[in-house]
């Protein structure tokens, strides 16, 4: 910030080298009272999985796979094995494993949910593993034995760490994980390069990962923090209500929550709505039961 105020040119150019950009709002305030003074507001939002692995990391892993092994029968080949797979997986009675997609194959993950992506890297180490998916794999990333047996390695211990990152550990274990993390980012730093793509990875995604254990010891446990429900819970209260708003930056909050407003007034009337049919329905049921069985108790009488 004070290069920026000294220089404003200079200051534009630092904040785009740390993929950045320079805000101002209630946090950057002086003086604003925060629950933690000494970090700030970065401090009070940790990184969370969704958003820095599966929305972050493992979509640029497949997109540095997609440039290497680009347009050939090769892909296709991997792609119809994907399929195979998650077919194969779907039919097992062990259910508790990360789900993948198969819209666009398993390379391209342009059409394909955080979660997803998850998913398609676990079938992707199935495939691997195969007497077949190993030759098409190996030989459309172009590894010889050494890098290969080291990518499938890197696999194993990236969908682990995602695993670790969420279960509940001794606090010592924690503290140690710090090696083996910084391993497997810069082992993903070799395997999967940016070469001339924006920053690489001097972003901030990666450097959220690299913060993770500091924010499990601060707050527990990753699951503790997920963006995974709030996430879905956005589409009920932002997404439906906003695709009602005349969409106008200014008005945009308040429109929004008007929405929503009504969403639930009209929800509340139909269900009230439902509640009073229902019961009339029940009503009248037991009425002509009662009906017919004084019509039967009158027949008897001599």
């Amino acid at each position: 910030m004070r290069d920026l105020q000294d220089n404003e040119a200079v200051g534009l150019m630092r904040f785009k080298e740390l993929s950045r950009h320079p805000i101002k709002n209630a946090l950057t305030e002086k003086n604003m009272p925060l629950s933690d003074m000494h970090h700030g507001p970065s401090a009070m939002m940790p990184p969370e999985v969704m958003h820095v692995s599966m929305a972050g990391m493992l979509k640029y892993m497949f997109q540095s796979m997609s440039w290497y092994i680009g347009e050939t029968k090769l892909r296709d080949e991997i792609d119809k094995m994907h399929v195979r797979m998650l077919l194969d997986v779907k039919r097992q009675s062990d259910r508790d494993f990360p789900r993948g997609s198969m819209r666009n194959g398993i390379i391209d993950d342009t059409k394909c949910q955080a979660e997803e992506r998850k998913g398609n890297l676990f079938l992707l180490l199935c495939i691997g593993s195969t007497l077949l998916g190993c030759e098409k794999l190996q030989t459309a990333l172009q590894y010889e034995d050494r890098m290969w047996k080291k990518w499938l390695e890197f696999i194993k211990l990236y969908l682990s760490m995602e695993q670790w990152f969420h279960d509940s550990n001794p606090k010592e274990e924690v503290k140690n994980a710090r090696q083996l993390i910084a391993k497997v980012l810069q082992t993903l730093k070799v395997l999967f390069p940016r070469e001339g793509t924006g920053n690489e990875y001097n972003i901030p995604k990666f450097h959220a990962m690299t913060k993770m254990v500091f924010y499990i010891r601060r707050y527990g446990s990753a699951i503790n923090f997920y963006g995974g429900t709030g996430e879905s819970a956005h589409k009920f209260f932002v997404k439906a209500p906003g695709l009602k708003t005349q969409r106008r930056v200014s008005e945009f909050a308040n429109q929004v929550a008007n929405q929503y407003y009504n969403i639930l007034v009209t929800t509340k009337a139909l269900r009230s709505v439902d509640s009073y049919e229902q019961s009339i329905q029940t009503r009248g049921h037991h009425g002509k039961q009662t009906s017919s069985n004084q019509s039967v108790n009158d027949s008897e009488i001599p």
